[in-house]
């Protein structure tokens, strides 16, 4: 006669820490990937408010507006005093100091992150390399963002196009 088992084996215990094992590691993908997918959203969101930025600035100073469809602006403390007073500051300048300080946020924010405003008709543009036309235009502005959402070098940089019509 033979003895009656009590209790579960060593295989069914072992066969329940594997099917554990890979449900817990099926937990742990899809929360790196939440992870990833919160990060994108945060870039994309900063990308955003950064567009709206520029497109503000230039809507507010309509007098420089060719001024902001350069590649890159300047720094100029004479747009940025303290007190007040912006004697020395032209037009012109603060255009070149918007721009410079547009850009100088998107280095600082988003991963590798650049921009450019330029009138486009929002064709053949690629990240790092819009299609801007002639200053004169007809077309619309638009603020130009790109940026590295993935850690791989050769992964294709995220873009945000923002297009404005400001008279």
């Amino acid at each position: 006669m033979r003895a009656q088992q009590l209790g579960s084996g060593l295989i069914e215990v072992m066969v329940a820490l594997v099917i554990l094992s890979i449900g817990s590691l099926g937990m742990i993908s899809m929360q790196l990937s939440a992870l990833q997918q919160s990060n994108n959203a945060y870039l994309r969101t900063q990308a955003t408010i950064k567009g709206t930025d520029i497109l503000d600035r230039i809507r507010s100073n309509p007098e420089a507006m060719t001024g902001y469809l350069v590649s890159s602006g300047s720094e100029n403390t004479a747009c940025w005093n303290w007190q007040g007073d912006a004697t020395g500051c032209s037009a012109a300048n603060l255009a070149a100091a918007d721009l410079h300080d547009w850009q100088t946020a998107l280095a600082a924010i988003l991963p590798s992150g650049a921009g450019r405003v330029c009138r486009s008709d929002l064709t053949d543009d690629l990240p790092g390399q819009p299609d801007c036309e002639a200053a004169n235009s007809n077309h619309p502005i638009v603020a130009y963002i790109w940026w590295q959402s993935s850690r791989d070098a050769n992964a294709t940089p995220e873009m945000l196009t923002m297009s404005a019509e400001i008279q």
